[in-house]
């Protein structure tokens, strides 16, 4: 019985490790977007939906030589170390950001 305590213990601090670091990835992420961290942690669900997004249609997910992602789109014939839709998620946020001054 004590064992499983434990192990319930590990798998909890498991899980908050996990949480962690998917904080600060989303933080990285913000930051990387233009936010402000500290500052604009009422907005970090913008970086998560950013993470989160899928490519655009035509874009597709590749891994160079050196183990980096990059973005080609097949029917542009383009490829892009940044995620296609990086600016667009850049742009909301500064919307959001300015609607938020405008309301206070």
């Amino acid at each position: 019985a004590a064992s499983a305590g434990l192990e319930r213990q590990a798998a909890g601090g498991a899980a908050v490790a996990a949480s962690d670091a998917r904080r600060r990835e989303v933080e990285e992420y913000a930051a990387y977007l233009g936010m402000e961290v500290p500052g604009d942690e009422d907005l970090l669900w913008i970086a998560e939906m950013a993470l989160t997004a899928p490519l655009p249609a035509g874009w597709t997910e590749h891994l160079d030589g050196q183990g980096n992602v990059f973005f080609f789109n097949r029917d542009a014939d383009i490829s892009t170390y940044e995620h296609p839709m990086d600016a667009s998620f850049r742009d909301y946020y500064l919307r959001v950001k300015h609607q938020q001054n405008q309301q206070q």
